[in-house]
């Protein structure tokens, strides 16, 4: 799945544990994906329609407060069933998610790509970190997906907090990504410990800092700790079960 996200590698060096009384701090976010497999001649059309239709829309939620964010994006590594385009909102509650989910269907924006693969999910955060006040017309999204082993799931976390996690508050503190979190699927449509991990960047070359950010942090353990680090993970999640996704943003909005 999509929602414009982020590639998350599952090694990396040391770093100190979130108490329980910041993660329990954290806001939940709730986002609702819509993705589109659509053909290739209709690509500019369609990007065209969501321009149009979907994007004032959202906007206007933003603005009133219903949403804290909004994406229209378009997939850069395409796989042969995977979405070419997705469209995804994101707010505090799941009545802000449905009252734009009500207002997009009364427009009808997306009416005559009834005939192209369609699929929604809806997703709740595990983790969401973002800075405020960001319009985009370009950049990229990645989501890495990963699948934690039935009972793992705090064993999970706080392996995520402590190895994963500082790394991209420094990001974020740093102005290099614009957010970045961790999200579950709220309606289970597709496995259960699926953990989906995220961030967004404003250019090529952030994403090009984030991968010099982790190859850093990695060479801060020793090669001892490295391996025990990846054996921690390989030991919480499904062999296997890792899959990226990256996006191009066409409009992105974050009050």
């Amino acid at each position: 799945m999509q929602k414009l996200r982020l590639r998350l590698p599952a090694l990396l060096a040391m770093a100190v544990l979130l108490p329980p009384a910041a993660q329990a701090q954290q806001q939940t976010i709730y986002t609702f994906v819509a993705e589109w497999h659509v053909p290739r001649a209709q690509w500019g059309a369609f990007t065209d329609a969501a321009m149009k239709n979907t994007v004032p829309v959202l906007e206007r939620l933003v603005a009133d407060g219903t949403l804290v964010e909004f994406a229209i994006t378009a997939s850069v590594v395409h796989t042969e069933e995977g979405p070419t385009h997705t469209s995804w909102w994101s707010a505090a509650s799941f009545a802000g998610v449905n009252r734009a989910l009500g207002e997009l269907l009364k427009v009808s924006q997306l009416a005559e790509f009834s005939s192209a693969k369609h699929r929604d999910h809806l997703l709740r955060s595990v983790i969401y970190e973002s800075s405020k006040t960001a319009k985009l017309t370009s950049g990229f999204g990645h989501l890495g997906l990963t699948r934690v082993k039935p009972g793992k799931a705090r064993d999970w976390r706080e392996l995520y907090d402590k190895y994963n996690k500082p790394v991209y508050d420094k990001l974020l503190a740093d102005g290099v990504i614009l957010g970045y979190g961790v999200d579950v699927e709220s309606i289970h449509t597709e496995d259960p410990g699926n953990r989906m991990s995220w961030f967004l960047a404003a250019n090529a070359e952030s994403v090009d800092k984030v991968d010099a950010a982790i190859a850093a942090a990695q060479q801060q353990a020793t090669p001892v700790e490295r391996r025990a680090i990846s054996a921690a993970f390989a030991d919480v999640t499904v062999p296997g079960s890792h899959r990226d996704s990256l996006d191009r943003i066409i409009y992105y909005v974050h009050k």
